[in-house]
């Protein structure tokens, strides 16, 4: 088979650090597991992203995310000359963007349009599954497969209790007005790694909190090894911010760095874990409750442990890049 990933943003630079093992494989979606698989890069709205117009029907399969008018377009191309190209969405925002248009019916109209045309589509949570079935995608053109992370790059094997509460995170639906707030409930030191756009001037820093933006990936792993958790609060599914499964990646990396995860109430997580059994979860905006829990891991040695025990086993056994590339590539070879 002939495989393309499309890509929203360039990842030659990801792909030759991670020869070097300076980055996870994360961000490239399974491409580092299929030999022989091609990638390109392109902003959805860029006149690039179309200039591939005729490249990417070369392959036998596209994978892509948030290309949905050039995936609409290679798609119908494809069935009305009888091509082979079949274009398979991984999807991150569909969720978001069907509540985001739910009221204007040109708008909804052109979304379900743009996903009925694919090949088939591939859902990192049950949650936009429904979502899909509900705006009328046949059952038979989705696939739930776990999203998955590079397990080998945060395994950090530390046994060390960690001086710190550490938040990574630049999705735009991370709730950092809470954390903070929760931040400023405790007496803990507290370490956010953002992006520029995530910490608005209007919010109070606490004294007790240290504020880095845009981390490489080799010093966010440091900072793992060093926490004493990882808690990521994010908005409620009803703000229509950011990815559909906010802070799954922060929270599959933390976990596969053995250190114990908060992370807030999503319909995601039922997906992949045990509340209170390999996660300790907390309901939306609630800034007291996440201190009180944050205060209560802190003290307790013990339920650190078994929850980073647990949700490293977990993670390791489930949720790795390979795991999601073969699962992909199972996909493939029947479609």
């Amino acid at each position: 088979m002939e495989i393309a990933f499309l890509f929203t943003s360039p990842r030659e630079e990801i792909a030759a650090r991670l020869k070097r093992r300076q980055e996870p494989d994360t961000p490239l979606r399974g491409w580092n597991h299929m030999p022989g698989a091609r990638f390109f890069s392109a902003h959805p709205k860029s006149i690039r992203s179309f200039l591939l117009f005729p490249k990417l029907l070369a392959y036998d399969f596209v994978i892509a995310q948030d290309h949905f008018l050039l995936g609409c377009a290679v798609s119908v191309f494809a069935r009305m000359r009888h091509h082979k190209t079949k274009w398979i969405c991984v999807a991150i925002h569909t969720s978001v963007l069907m509540r985001r248009h739910a009221k204007n019916p040109v708008r909804r109209l052109f979304l379900r349009t743009c996903l009925r045309s694919y090949a088939h589509i591939v859902t990192l949570s049950s949650a936009q599954r429904n979502d899909l079935l509900q705006l009328g995608i046949r059952p038979d053109r989705i696939t739930f497969i776990p999203f998955g992370v590079d397990v080998d790059f945060f395994d950090t094997v530390s046994n060390q209790a960690g001086t710190y509460v550490l938040t990574v995170g630049r999705d735009a639906g991370r709730d950092y007005a809470t954390f903070l707030g929760a931040a400023a409930l405790t007496k803990h030191p507290v370490v956010v790694v953002a992006g520029d756009k995530n910490i608005f001037k209007d919010i109070l820093i606490p004294p007790n909190v240290t504020l880095y933006y845009n981390k490489s990936a080799t010093q966010v792993k440091d900072l793992y090894q060093h926490a004493r958790m990882v808690v990521v609060a994010s908005k409620d599914v009803s703000v229509l911010d950011g990815s559909d499964c906010s802070g799954q990646t922060v929270i599959l990396d933390s976990l596969a760095a053995r250190r114990p995860a908060i992370a807030t109430r999503l319909p995601w997580i039922t997906d992949y874990f045990i509340p209170g059994g390999e996660i300790l979860v907390v309901d939306p905006h609630e800034p007291a409750t996440l201190a009180q829990t944050i205060d209560a891991l802190w003290d307790n040695e013990g339920l650190r442990s078994r929850i980073a025990t647990a949700g490293h086993v977990k993670v390791v056994a489930n949720y790795t890049t390979k795991r999601f590339a073969d699962a992909l590539y199972t996909l493939m070879k029947k479609l």
